[in-house]
């Protein structure tokens, strides 16, 4: 309608304002809008050398120009193009009505007056119905985020009737915002985004809220829960109809939002309609994951045939690039839903079993590259050099298969720190020569350090079977007992998954998407064509358990050109040493590899990953050289040998240099290596022209993979 309007308005104005609304449109236009506008360009120069006006033509050209400007992309500040076009529009109008006689003046004058009066008549339904709606939409969502609550705690009656009033709430408010005498709103500029959000925003709501009502009591969450060994897998078959539903319908909430959205909300509108749009996304992300567990969890769980799995208890406190190396090992049996782990053993066992002449592990190039030089394949405790867990999988896979000629169908990895999270779930286990309990509270302390003083290097055999005693005390507990549902699970065990303290990974590849969206996959981080990646790791080099005493801090400082591309970085890591010099076993703080060095330190293979070029590198000051870069999952791996003192802190300092895609986002991907006291971190993206991005932090709560991303102008 404002287009008809203002082609008629144009088709009296003077030649001029043609020329000057065309070259408008023509210089904010983009794509295949130059085209229209540089005909209605080329158009009204040509026009201009007419001896006289014609109506028609300043009609055509002037609704070709209009309709560009209509449709101009966002250029400069939200808004500008907005702006722009109406001065366009009002320069148009001007002209016109300087042109006009009086009559017709008046005739204008009279009909914006009385389509202004139109607009405002045609607009008040909507206001009243938002109001009125105000009270009913607040109370159907409160009501449906009680209810997500309900079944998330297994309490699906109480969630039911939750959502039968959250969808009679919603029904009502959308009957208030969305129905006909409110459509009036749509033929005015500005009220139509409004009604257009509010409307899909109730309409998305009440739609959702029907099906969860009618999926609600399916969805028995508490039906899941694991009791004496053993997995309801008649329960997570019978939520897969119900949950599918609800997904179902909340990808079309989300796509009914996304239609409904735009930037001219005004802020009380926007801001309820981001905060429910991000509440669905969030919602239907659970629910994606939970469809995705009930589909593929029964494989995982031996529903097709019993699947066996090689578990490793890995120790910080000795670091390997993915963790910790491997000391105690145990294979668990999974059939139709049945768990049962078996007796736990040291992992020099399978060390003996591999005899002098150890089998060959093919098929992991870059692996080999790396580590080939520690013969990681003659020492099963140390297959744990590569921070990428798929590649780890494959390795001990092809190790365990060659030695015992028994297949595994995959590999749990978890530390100190992941079995003490367990021992919530088991409560306190008296082991065999440990004077107190082993408890949630203490159980990482005695994993990580206090096993060491216990139990001296002299009688390593009561060590290891200290170990052993542990594990087997906790999976007894837990197959005598039973779990919480997914929840309280996930609110327990959900930051050691993060930190990657607890992995899971198969060779069936249909085990793969639901392990990866669960974050139990544990691979090194892939980096887009747009994006950094900065990943350090360490490996114990002294043969001890010194490791349980280091401190990390990260500090990258980056400059980025969203012009060229060009990256520049400085990389500071701080190390500190807390171990004594005295006081510890040798087994601890003794150098047991040969080196020279005092006791005490800590003497470690570093790695730091990134794809740019490493420029120049220091310690402490002092220039020190790392290893030729080495390609490794997608990036380059540097790599030196750094040893700390007793007590001592170390700087290292590296400068990289390199570019991305240009353009204004930059992305950066953070692996922290899981450290028996966790990493900290702190990221700065500053633009060469000076302006600074967010400061990005993590801390002891920060996960082991996580990105960020900041956006400049280019």
């Amino acid at each position: 309608m404002l287009a008809g309007v203002l082609t008629v308005v144009a088709s009296t104005c003077n030649r001029a304002t043609i020329i000057v609304t065309a070259s408008v449109a023509t210089a904010l236009s983009r794509g295949w809008l130059i085209i229209p506008a540089g005909l209605a360009l080329g158009s009204s120069v040509a026009y201009s050398f007419l001896r006289r006006s014609y109506r028609r033509i300043s009609a055509v050209i002037g609704a070709v120009a209009i309709q560009v400007l209509l449709r101009l992309p966002s250029v400069g500040f939200h808004g500008l193009t907005a702006l722009v076009a109406g001065a366009a529009f009002a320069f148009v109008a001007a002209s016109s009505y300087r042109h006009l006689t009086l009559r017709w003046r008046r005739i204008m004058s009279r009909s914006a007056i009385g389509l202004a009066t139109a607009a405002v008549i045609v607009t008040l339904p909507l206001l009243a119905g938002a109001l009125l709606a105000r009270h009913a939409a607040s109370r159907g969502v409160s009501l449906a985020q009680q209810a997500l609550t309900a079944v998330e705690g297994g309490d699906a009656a109480s969630a039911t009737t939750q959502l039968d009033s959250a969808m009679s709430a919603l029904r009502a408010a959308h009957s208030r915002t969305g129905e006909w005498w409110t459509a009036g709103a749509l033929l005015v500029p500005g009220a139509a985004q409004q009604r257009r959000a509010i409307a899909g925003a109730t309409g998305a709501a009440s739609a959702l809220t029907s099906v969860a009502s009618r999926e609600a009591r399916g969805l028995d969450y508490h039906g899941l829960s694991y009791d004496h060994g053993q997995v309801n897998m008649a329960a997570l078959a019978a939520m897969g109809g119900p949950i599918a539903a609800l997904n179902s319908q909340l990808l079309r909430a989300q796509a009914d939002l996304a239609h409904s959205g735009s930037e001219w909300l005004v802020s009380p509108v926007a801001t309820r309609f981001r905060h429910f749009s991000t509440e669905v996304q969030k919602v239907e992300r659970n629910a994606s994951l939970g469809q995705l567990a009930v589909q593929d969890a029964p494989g995982l769980l031996g529903a097709a045939g019993p699947r066996q799995y090689f578990v490793a208890f890995m120790t910080p406190s000795e670091t390997r690039g993915l963790d910790g190396f491997v000391g105690i090992y145990a294979l668990m049996t999974a059939d139709q839903g049945r768990l049962t782990l078996g007796h736990a053993s040291t992992i020099l066992t399978l060390d003996n079993a591999l005899g002098s002449h150890p089998p060959l592990v093919t098929g992991v190039p870059e692996y080999l590259a790396r580590y080939g030089a520690f013969h990681p394949e003659s020492h099963f405790q140390d297959v744990t050099y590569s921070p990428d867990f798929p590649t780890v999988e494959r390795v001990i896979a092809q190790m365990y298969q060659n030695t015992t000629g028994r297949p595994i169908d995959g590999v749990f990895a978890l530390d100190g720190d992941a079995v003490a999270a367990l021992l919530h779930f088991t409560g306190p286990l008296n082991v065999k020569g440990l004077p107190f309990p082993l408890t949630a509270d203490n159980a990482g302390d005695v994993l990580l350090r206090q096993q060491y003083t216990l139990f001296p290097n002299k009688v390593q055999p009561s060590r290891d079977a200290f170990l052993a005693d542990a594990v087997d005390a906790a999976f007894s507990r837990l197959n005598a007992g039973s779990l919480p549902g997914p929840k309280e699970l996930g609110a327990v065990l959900g930051p050691e998954v993060r930190q990657g303290r607890l992995l899971l990974w198969t060779g069936h590849p249909a085990d793969w998407p639901l392990l990866q969206r669960a974050g139990l996959a544990g691979g090194f981080p892939k980096r887009g064509r747009s994006s950094d990646l900065l990943a350090v790791t360490m490996a114990n080099a002294g043969n001890n358990k010194i490791d349980a005493y280091l401190r990390e801090h990260v500090d990258d400082q980056v400059t980025y050109n969203p012009a060229s591309g060009h990256v520049s970085g400085s990389v500071t890591i701080q190390f500190e040493n807390t171990a004594p010099s005295s006081g510890l076993p040798d087994y601890v703080i003794g150098i047991n590899s040969g080196a020279p060095y005092p006791r005490g330190t800590n003497d470690m293979w570093l790695s730091v990953y990134s794809p740019f070029i490493l420029t120049d590198s220091s310690v402490n000051g002092t220039p020190v050289g790392f290893s030729p870069g080495i390609k490794e999952d997608g990036v380059t791996a540097y790599s030196a040998f750094l040893a700390i003192p007793a007590g001592g802190t170390s700087t290292l300092r590296l400068n990289f240099d390199g570019s991305l895609r240009r353009g204004s986002s930059y992305g950066m991907t953070l692996r922290m290596q899981p450290l028996a006291v966790a990493p900290t971190a702190d990221v700065r993206v500053s633009t060469s022209s000076g302006s600074s991005g967010t400061a990005w932090s993590t801390d002891e709560s920060a996960g082991e993979v996580q990105s960020r991303s900041w956006r400049f102008s280019s």
